[in-house]
């Protein structure tokens, strides 16, 4: 029952992060600084913070569940606790002594493994896939493999997009297709590929949002556009839910993102006078991952001489007071394949 994720309410919901990152138990304890329990705190908790406009500096004080299920340590058997944990519907359980002290924390995660693997199908959208792109940032390998077709542990890239949305009850995929069409369409033709994909081949190079345009009177409702060279491993009917619960017109899957500066940076007054350096700072900011949920009546906005990206279409929407908003995800559970730096990156991420 040893414990790794305690946090205290005044860390940052930066701090939360990476401590649910490194956790990996998807469940934080909060405690005073005696080690008493005060409530947990899950990436649910952290996303509600976020949507209300709290900054990633701001405290978790008053997002976390005050109301948080425990078991004590005079009672504790594994049996008790999956009872609990299943009752409530619970990822884990503190493990606190008489005086509400912290010793231990079961987490059910581990438990869960076999269930998650049936993942409930709330609802069923189609998927748009962008497989058209040159993969510039891939070269030379893209020179003559199709981006979508560059293998991730002898796998191809958007067959781990596919595999993974599959596995979220998610059957119905569009391939938007340019660069290279035959070869994709010649591996999708075998029957162990097949996967239930529709493929739209583009005239010229539209751009991400461009070729949408092209499923017109195809879709109709809520549908799922993704990037073939990036994945988001997060709860995408969690994501669907959001989505429609808060009636958007499109949501943008967005990453918060943590990069350290190596160098020292410096804030100055008038003159050029030095008032600080920090050295080496952690920099947090949120990142569009290029995967979003989006109502067919976006397809409206979306120009269709020349090339028109996602960037485009969320400048469009946003000008004309559409809903466009955020679904948050931690950095680990954003990977992208789609340049060298990070595609190694990607290697030793995807499991």
């Amino acid at each position: 029952m040893k414990i790794s994720n305690l946090i205290r309410p005044n860390n940052s919901i930066v701090d939360a992060l990476k401590r649910l990152d490194e956790s990996a138990l998807k469940l934080l304890v909060v405690v005073d600084e005696h080690n008493k329990l005060l409530g947990t705190c899950s990436d649910g908790d952290i996303r509600r913070l976020l949507l209300k406009g709290n900054a990633l500096d701001s405290s978790i004080e008053f997002g976390y569940s005050k109301n948080s299920k425990f078991i004590r340590d005079s009672e504790f058997s594994e049996k008790k606790a999956l009872e609990i944990c299943n009752e409530y519907h619970v990822l884990g359980l503190p493990v606190v002594d008489s005086n509400l002290i912290v010793k231990g924390f079961y987490s059910l995660n581990r438990g869960m493994a076999s269930q998650t693997q049936q993942k409930i199908v709330r609802n069923q959208l189609p998927v748009i896939i962008m497989g058209g792109g040159k993969g510039t940032r891939l070269k030379p390998i893209s020179d003559v493999f199709p981006k979508p077709l560059i293998p991730i542990k002898g796998t191809p890239m958007i067959t781990h997009v596919i595999d993974y949305m599959k596995s979220y009850g998610l059957n119905q995929f569009y391939l938007t297709l340019n660069y290279k069409a035959d070869l994709i369409k010649a591996y999708f033709s075998s029957e162990e590929n097949n996967n239930n994909i529709t493929f739209i081949e583009e005239p010229t190079f539209m751009g991400t949002a461009g070729s949408l345009t092209l499923l017109k009177g195809q879709l109709n409702g809520d549908f799922i556009i993704s990037n073939c060279d990036c994945l988001v491993k997060i709860d995408i009917q969690d994501a669907i839910r959001q989505h429609k619960e808060n009636r958007t017109d499109l949501t943008v899957i967005t990453s918060i993102q943590n990069h350290q500066v190596p160098y020292g940076v410096i804030e100055y007054t008038d003159g050029g006078r030095i008032k600080k350096v920090d050295e080496k700072p952690m920099l947090s900011f949120p990142m569009n991952t290029g995967v979003y949920i989006a109502n067919c009546s976006v397809l409206e906005f979306i120009k269709q001489d020349g090339l028109f990206h996602m960037t485009d279409l969320i400048d469009v929407l946003i000008e004309n007071n559409k809903k466009v908003s955020c679904y948050f995800i931690s950095e680990k559970e954003f990977i992208d394949f789609g340049q060298w730096d990070e595609y190694t990156k990607a290697i030793s991420l995807l499991k």
